[in-house]
């Protein structure tokens, strides 16, 4: 079974890649790192934030900006594995789809948090390999992202956090909502929002040690929240959000929208962005 999940987690590894490049090429850790300080937006500074288990990599505005609201950005699940059954040496994302469209966000009160491991070395402060594969959601993973939003807090003076995550990333933002009462809004895309159904649909090993949204989604009923799913994403259906979207108390503050997108393209291409979208609940001004 471990096998099986392995060889599905590469096949969706491995359509970043080959979508990318053409052919079977993985940049190296610098190269990405590279890329993704081309990728962020002008004047933003890349900053290391240490929290209790792991360092994470953040691009933001300059410390000491005040920043009432901030939307914050969330990686995706990145580059998990290298082969069929090997875990990836590294799972800093490929392709930078979240920072490009940070940065295509006119607003300047935006940051970007990657997930825990990546830009900055697998071998970093608490990372191991089931950090980025069956443990991608697990409370060490959630935890780390919650101090991190609590250093926006001190830094900027954030009273409120819209999170907007892709992929995993959504499924991650939706976590921290749960226990984070200056989360006021989120938005998801591409994202697994019930791990359970997402595991079922793929025939893969059930993700035990991560954390599921729709286990935590009554308390996340009053919080507006959008979710797109690309209209050609055979690895995040639309339908696998179904258990989520049942387990909230009502439907009130949730939206969701089918747009012309796979998994890994045409988010960027979106008009308007996933990032200049507006949630709200039923009753209250878009």
């Amino acid at each position: 079974m471990k096998q099986r999940l392995a060889m599905f987690f590469w096949r969706m590894s491995a359509l970043a890649v080959f979508s990318l490049n053409g052919c079977m090429s993985v940049p190296d850790l610098q190269a990405r790192q590279e890329k993704a300080a081309l990728a962020a937006p002008n004047g933003y500074e890349r900053q290391i934030i240490r929290t209790q288990s792991f360092d994470l990599l953040s691009y933001a505005p300059e410390a000491g900006t005040a920043l009432t609201e901030m939307i914050v950005y969330i990686e995706g699940d990145g580059f998990a594995w290298k082969t069929r059954n090997t875990p990836s040496d590294d799972p800093t994302p490929i392709t930078q789809t979240v920072l490009s469209l940070m940065a295509a966000n006119a607003r300047s009160n935006t940051a970007y948090l990657a997930r825990p491991c990546q830009f900055v070395g697998a071998t970093s402060r608490g990372c191991s390999t089931d950090l980025w594969t069956g443990a991608r959601y697990s409370e060490p993973i959630i935890a780390a992202l919650d101090d991190a939003l609590t250093a926006f807090q001190d830094t900027y003076g954030a009273q409120n956090f819209t999170l907007i995550g892709y992929s995993g990333g959504g499924t991650v933002s939706l976590l921290l909502a749960a226990r984070r009462p200056d989360v006021s809004a989120v938005i998801t895309f591409g994202a697994p929002l019930d791990i359970t159904a997402f595991t079922e649909h793929h025939s893969v090993t059930p993700m035990t040690a991560s954390l599921n949204p729709t286990d935590v989604a009554p308390m996340l009923t009053n919080i507006p929240q959008i979710h797109l799913f690309g209209n050609k994403d055979e690895i995040v259906p639309a339908s696998l959000s179904q258990g989520y979207l049942d387990a909230l108390d009502n439907r009130h503050c949730v939206q969701t929208i089918l747009v012309p997108a796979t998994h890994w393209s045409g988010w960027t291409a979106l008009s308007p962005s996933p990032g200049e979208k507006t949630p709200a609940c039923k009753g209250q001004p878009q």
